[in-house]
């Protein structure tokens, strides 16, 4: 009963699937509309966010949605979490850090909602992704400050038109998205649309990843081995087995590859399938299954290397250059806007690039993150984000 009322919203032809064995899902449906509410922590501040998004599953906007909550703490708010669409495997992580989390088994409107919130005034609402900014348009009172995020360009996993934002974007005090090229894509969704602000408000860490020494790879590995990191959700709208497999081959030709895989999703048994048909005899691939903290990884790594289908501002990229691992990753989100130090990019789907832009970051000092004035060419610091943040809502 319990995995049920906590399901994830991972979509596959747009079907609701279970977080832990991606089999379709029914959730039971009380007839308040709300399947789960988690115990109530009591509210040390006298302020708290209402923050609404689809699912507790493992994902960017999540991620993005547990460094907030650690942010609206610090400024004396506390976080009520509204998930649309059922829990999933990061419910424990919001369970930790939210006042309160509220799981909707089927449409819940404000009153549902406000007939068992902790707190009976919100002073903001953060709400994220189609879903969440869809729910706080229509159902949101409009005397309370309004922020929406869109953490991606529109494509099928993320429906973005210019119906839905010509009736949802006005409802927003202020509408984010995590890269200039996103925001491109969203106008070009929007087409004639006047007068629609969108501000761009990169992802960042809210804490420090702590670093690790700087070393030259090349000179202590005779044998020319590479220690290849990805961390991926594992799932079709994201992560190209082909890439994957092309890239570690082409490389296996010229190195001895050891490669770990943290991560989990609907493609994580093609991937292993996929592994072990391969007659590699200087690649070992590892499973490592999804990982809360992959700091360690990080630092084990000569490079991170993300097979990615699609991307805006992926936070495995952020917590390996501040951990001081290099990373090799599509041109796509964030990076079509500038090229850190520490990322090389190469050209989407194209394994020779991405074997290419190993080789030649391997062997290399790790690469400090350098300060500019424009924020959308560098990565900002946790210090640096958070007080992006701060300003953004009015903290």
């Amino acid at each position: 009963m319990l995995s049920c009322v906590l399901h994830a919203a991972l979509w596959t032809n747009h079907e609701r699937r279970c977080a832990n064995c991606f089999g379709v899902t029914v959730c039971e449906s009380p007839a308040n509309r709300v399947s789960w509410v988690a115990p109530s922590k009591r509210l040390t501040c006298r302020n708290a966010a209402l923050i609404v998004i689809d699912g507790l599953y493992i994902a960017g906007a999540q991620r993005h949605v547990l460094h907030l909550m650690r942010v609206f703490r610090d400024c004396g708010y506390g976080s009520i979490i509204l998930c649309l669409e059922g829990g999933g495997r990061w419910a424990e992580q919001f369970l930790l850090d939210a006042d309160q989390v509220v799981v909707a088994s089927s449409p819940i409107d404000w009153h549902d909602f406000a007939s068992v919130a902790v707190a009976s005034d919100v002073s903001f609402i953060s709400a994220h992704l189609v879903s969440g900014v869809d729910w706080m348009a229509r159902h949101s009172p409009s005397s309370v400050r309004r922020y929406g995020h869109l953490h991606s360009a529109p494509s099928p996993h993320e429906m973005i038109t210019s119906e839905w934002l010509r009736e949802s974007v006005p409802h927003c005090t202020s509408l984010f998205v995590p890269s200039r090229e996103t925001e491109l894509a969203i106008r070009k969704a929007a087409g004639s649309i006047a007068g629609m602000t969108i501000a761009v408000l990169p992802n960042g860490l809210s804490r420090s990843v702590p670093p690790r020494r700087s070393r030259r790879r090349q000179s202590s590995r005779p044998d020319s081995r590479i220690c290849i990191a990805v961390v991926s959700r594992i799932d079709e709208d994201k992560f190209s087995i082909d890439l994957f497999i092309a890239t570690l081959r082409l490389l296996s030709s010229t190195h001895t590859i050891i490669c770990r895989v943290a991560g989990s999703g609907e493609l994580f048994d093609k991937l292993a399938s996929e592994i072990a048909q391969q007659r590699w005899t200087s690649v070992k691939v590892e499973l490592l299954g999804f990982l809360d903290e992959p700091t360690a990884l990080y630092h084990w790594a000569d490079v991170l290397f993300l097979p990615s289908i699609r991307e805006s501002m992926p936070y495995a990229a952020l917590e390996a250059l501040t951990a001081g691992c290099p990373v090799v990753a599509p041109n796509l989100g964030f990076l079509r806007d500038s090229s850190p130090s520490g990322i090389v990019r190469f050209a989407e789907g194209n394994a020779e690039a991405a074997a290419f832009a190993i080789h030649s970051i391997n062997g290399r000092d790790v690469l400090e993150i350098p300060g500019s004035s424009q924020l959308e060419s560098r990565i900002p610091t946790s210090e640096e984000w958070v007080k992006l943040i701060k300003e953004a809502y009015e903290l």
